[in-house]
């Protein structure tokens, strides 16, 4: 084939190849940088795809992961980096967070995590994640946790799995993963018990004291004139606190602590000592403790009341948890109803069916004795029915039998087919404004779930 062209395009063509190849050139040189700066950086460096795929790691972070960077690249950083948050990332990805920074521990090393957008025109085609490595506390692992173990300080909660357990808890654990690197206290509210003392473990676990001691009390069970001596020591006793040096005391019931000793405890957190009775401070020791205060109570009316330190009140709620009620924790509830049935019923060998209707009602009561109640009253269900298949009706005979007998008796007295004044019409009209929502509406009529079902019933309401 016979090609012409003139002279004039081919310099243009050979001009285009010039720069193209300089280009090149000065790609692979900034490349070549980019490398060397991330291998002399003291901090762990990331790069990912906008899908979140890791494409590129510096020397840091391999000895950080222990991994070579062949083992890692293609894998999402979620992966790699275990306790990153995958939707919270993707936000970064998809444009929804500016930046995304958190804690994780990893191979014995406490992390700092930051992710920073790479945005290219407008669009974000990938992600640097930043991982610098936190100072542990001097404490030897092997000699002093074997005798930690022994004595039974130490926890063994995780936030992840309290996390996985209960979704509806999962933005509390993200601020508990947070609160976990500071050593300042730490406030939590909550009325159910087992999920506090998780979520406090979980704390410990999360931080850099992790191998050190881990002791729970409960003031709740201390006399007042005891309570100095128990929690700061008299003589050569040393107290809990100092027993929990360089780990976590966890102070149940901290609404109980007296005047005096939220003096001495307040004093302890300012000036990092332990004074060894109240009248002898020339025997001083370092303290280096975190405290966790649990309480059911709102502080803040015991503060009023003078029955608080303001100082102490200010210190407790800057780092606050409040973990939710557990009867408004409908998702919660639901999973813990289908757990403990298929614990009951392996337990006794027995196979039954849980309506939908009856799981609806389960879920849907008012647990005020929370998770523990649950538990029982599903045991109680599992052992006593003698169908096969649970239905509503059964679950709202025990539910009456066991919490309601005085609300129930009250209502049976009534005969049947007469009528309240206004009964029928304040009861639709309750239904009506809260859209069926039996909870709502049992509130507002200040009567319990089963008998709003009841009277449901009665009317054809249901």
């Amino acid at each position: 084939m016979l090609f012409r062209t003139t002279g004039e395009a081919l310099q243009v063509a050979l001009n285009n190849a010039e720069k193209m190849y300089y280009t090149s050139r000065v790609e692979q040189q900034s490349y070549a940088q980019f490398v060397s700066v991330l291998d002399s950086a003291f901090n762990g460096i990331i790069k990912t795809d906008a899908e979140g795929s890791v494409l590129l790691m510096n020397r840091m972070m391999e000895q950080l992961l222990k991994a070579s960077s062949e083992e890692l690249l293609g894998r999402h950083i979620a992966d790699v980096l275990e306790g990153l948050d995958r939707d919270t990332f993707g936000q970064v990805l998809n444009g929804s967070m500016d930046s995304y920074s958190t804690f994780i521990n990893t191979n014995y090393q406490a992390l700092v995590v930051v992710v920073e957008p790479i945005a290219v025109d407008g669009m974000i085609t990938g992600t640097i994640v930043s991982c610098n490595m936190m100072k542990r506390l001097n404490w030897d692992r092997e000699e002093n946790m074997r005798e930690q173990f022994l004595r039974g300080f130490v926890a063994k909660g995780s936030l992840d799995e309290l996390a996985a357990r209960m979704p509806s808890l999962k933005n509390v654990v993200d601020l508990a993963k947070l609160y976990a690197q500071s050593a300042s206290p730490i406030l939590v509210e909550g009325k159910t018990a087992q999920e506090l003392e998780d979520l406090c473990q979980g704390i410990h676990n999360y931080s850099l004291r992790k191998n050190g001691p881990f002791l729970v009390v409960n003031v709740a069970g201390i006399r007042e004139e005891d309570q100095m001596k128990v929690l700061f020591g008299e003589g050569e006793d040393k107290g809990l606190l100092m027993q929990a040096n360089y780990g976590t005391i966890v102070i149940r019931a901290i609404d109980k602590l007296t005047l005096n000793a939220q003096y001495h405890l307040l004093q302890a957190i300012r000036k990092k000592r332990r004074v060894s009775s109240i009248v002898d401070n020339d025997n001083v020791q370092e303290l280096d403790v975190r405290i966790i205060g649990c309480t059911s109570k709102k502080l803040i009316e015991l503060k009023r009341n003078g029955k608080m330190r303001k100082d102490l009140y200010y210190l407790l709620q800057t780092f606050r948890l409040t973990v939710p009620e557990f009867s408004e924790r409908k998702e919660d509830v639901r999973i813990l109803v289908d757990e403990y049935v298929k614990k009951y019923m392996d337990l006794y060998s027995r196979f039954h069916i849980l309506t939908d209707e009856a799981r609806d009602v389960i879920v849907n009561y008012y647990w005020e004795g929370n998770d523990l109640q649950l538990e029982a009253f599903c045991e109680r269900l599992i052992l006593t029915t003698r169908r096969r298949k649970i239905t509503a009706d059964y679950v709202n005979y025990l539910l009456d039998d066991l919490y309601n007998i005085r609300d129930k008796d009250e209502f049976e007295e009534q005969p049947i087919g007469e009528l309240l004044t206004g009964e029928l019409e304040n009861l639709k009209a309750a239904l009506e404004k809260y859209g069926g929502n039996r909870i709502l509406t049992a509130r507002a009529l200040n009567i319990s779930t089963s008998t709003l079902w009841r009277r449901m019933k009665k009317y054809n309401l249901d």
